[in-house]
């Protein structure tokens, strides 16, 4: 690799390590908001709240999921889908 493109790869590194930093904040910001929003909810016995020129909704949602620890191996093997992603991960080196 040539040096610019070393230095590119270098400054686009750092702005993402960065930006994956401000994500986990703001995301440690807003469920703390959404904490005492809902606990306004519940003094209020309400799944809404609209104030000034905002609005939020509460909704009780559920999910189901299987676990391969849940089911018998045979049932495993023959309903699981296996799905092929990629993924990557940033972080500071440790000198």
């Amino acid at each position: 690799m040539s040096s610019d493109t070393q230095d590119r790869v270098e400054q686009v590194l750092q702005k993402w390590y960065k930006s994956k930093k401000e994500i986990s904040k703001l995301e440690k910001d807003c469920e703390k908001y959404k904490q005492f929003i809902g606990r306004i909810m519940d003094q209020r016995d309400t799944n809404a709240i609209v104030r000034g020129s905002y609005t939020t909704n509460r909704r009780h949602d559920s999910r189901k999921t299987l676990s391969k620890s849940n089911v018998p191996s045979e049932l495993w093997e023959k309903y699981s889908t296996t799905i092929y992603y990629d993924t990557y991960y940033v972080k500071m080196k440790k000198d």
